[in-house]
């Protein structure tokens, strides 16, 4: 059955934040008709958990294995009123646990009321009573639905033997045989690169879009700078994905999260990045 990502946008005065949950949406495949029961579902009920000037400026689904199909609706809930929002930074860190607890995600709660929030930074302030009920109401609807994250099953790690590059300037690897996956030619996957500096950075430590070229060799999808091979060390991470229901959530601490621009807004000057 699809599975997808319910995504909410947030802005508090001129900073912004986003929250994502995972679904199966039980055979509907209609981005329209899932936008419109996530947030009748859960966004309007995120809502209510915020303060003013704290609010909801759009909503995003998309479909797990559908490239580009990303289905966003620009709406505005407002936060409640009677309530004034803590900065955005400032988090109320919530724990999701799967039905036996082995698995857990970590949500930070932002726009929280600032009446809540007491002490030096406890969750124990009089206006955490006023706003409860909404908050349990989110959570409730979020396991009543059988909302939860997208998460690792399995983990394999895959030496990496050596890399060139080929005419296109695309980086090509030769990844040791032992926990090679079996791949159609041209098969593409994503896999994660560690350690492909050797004790430096490198900014082959991330995921990587890559095509399988056969004789356990892959090579970039498109083309890609970076230093040349470093000798023993590099690897590839490939991990198993799927969901994982929320089936409770306990409330942890205080927290900071740090806020970022606001979305859908262009962004400025980029950090620093590795040279290779």
């Amino acid at each position: 059955m699809p599975k997808y990502f319910a995504t909410a946008f947030f802005q508090c005065n001129e900073q912004g934040w986003t929250e994502t949950y995972f679904r199966d949406s039980g055979g509907v495949t209609d981005l329209a008709a899932i936008a419109d029961f996530d947030r009748n579902t859960i966004w309007q009920k995120r809502a209510n958990c915020l303060a003013l000037p704290s609010k909801i400026v759009s909503q995003r689904v998309s479909l797990d294995t559908v490239l580009g199909d990303s289905v966003l609706n620009y709406i505005t809930i407002a936060g409640n009123a009677a309530f004034e929002s803590e900065d955005a930074s400032t988090a109320v860190l919530v724990r999701l646990g799967n039905a036996d607890n082995t698995r857990r995600k970590n949500v930070f709660f932002r726009g929280v009321n600032d009446g809540a929030i007491i002490n030096g930074g406890e969750f124990t302030g009089p206006g955490r009573t006023a706003i409860q009920g909404a908050f349990d109401s989110f959570f409730g609807a979020l396991i009543a639905n059988s909302y939860g994250w997208k998460g690792t099953l399995a983990k394999v790690e895959m030496d990496v033997d050596g890399w060139t590059f080929d005419t296109a300037n695309r980086i090509v690897f030769t990844v040791d045989p032992t926990n090679f996956p079996v791949l159609a030619n041209g098969q593409k996957v994503t896999w994660r690169g560690k350690d492909m500096g050797a004790g430096r950075p490198s900014k082959l430590n991330t995921n990587i879009p890559l095509l399988n070229i056969g004789n356990n060799t892959v090579r970039t999808a498109k083309p890609t700078a970076s230093f040349p091979y470093p000798g023993v060390g590099p690897k590839f991470v490939r991990r198993t994905y799927d969901l994982i229901v929320a089936a409770n959530n306990r409330y942890q601490k205080v927290s900071t999260r740090k806020a970022g621009k606001l979305s859908h807004v262009q962004a400025g000057r980029a950090p620093v990045q590795p040279r290779g």
